[in-house]
């Protein structure tokens, strides 16, 4: 990986980056260094205005079970078909069929505390880390360098409230609303009142009376 001084990512030259490409999740995994930086200042939404998300159109569940099959790691899927991955985190799939692939072992001593920061870079939650990387999750939490590894991460809970994130994160589990108010009463309730339910369930169906 290209490194660059460590006062290179301004936001003018954050924003040039991601002009370059055409959705966050690419974005993310080229210029790892540019997304992490526009997250950090707040600047991501500014930067990613000019993005579309396209996964819905493409990705329904059985295309996104086909495309899985080809890969035998979680890390290898993420890597060749974002989309398809983005998409199967998106509908609450990520981890029912990852399950079946093959971890990749990495010899010991392999995960020092670089390669582990590096690695967490290419995730935006610390779900998808854990999913892809489990081996490189669990050396962060053993050896007392998590905290570092995922601040560039998107909370789901601050100081026990929902912020955004979490709203959706927990609605992407359910296809039905009424499972998601049954289930999650309070992040419904928090998406009712800033405005945010129509994104969440933007996917959902009204279930059958």
């Amino acid at each position: 990986m290209k490194r660059v001084p460590r006062n290179f990512w301004t936001k003018q030259a954050v924003i040039d980056s991601a002009k370059a490409y055409h959705s966050k999740t690419e974005w993310r995994i080229n210029s790892q260094g540019a997304y992490g930086k526009a997250f950090e200042m707040g600047w991501l939404n500014e930067a990613c205005a000019h993005m579309t998300s396209k996964w819905e159109k493409k990705w329904d569940l059985k295309a996104i079970e086909v495309e899985a099959g080809k890969f035998s790691s979680a890390s290898d899927w993420y890597k060749n078909s974002p989309g398809s991955y983005s998409a199967a985190s998106k509908m609450g799939v990520l981890k029912q069929l990852s399950a079946t692939m093959v971890k990749k072992i990495h010899p010991n001593g392999y995960w020092t505390k670089p390669r582990i920061l590096a690695d967490a870079l290419k995730y935006s939650s610390r779900s998808e880390w854990h999913v892809s990387s489990n081996s490189a999750y669990s050396m962060a939490r053993r050896n007392g360098w998590f905290d570092e590894a995922v601040k560039h991460m998107e909370l789901l809970i601050d100081h026990g409230k929902w912020t955004k994130v979490a709203v959706l994160e927990s609605a992407k589990k359910y296809a039905h609303i009424s499972d998601w108010q049954k289930q999650y009463p309070s992040a419904y309730s928090k998406a009712l009142k800033k405005g945010w339910l129509a994104e969440a369930t933007l996917y959902m169906v009204t279930a059958p009376r």
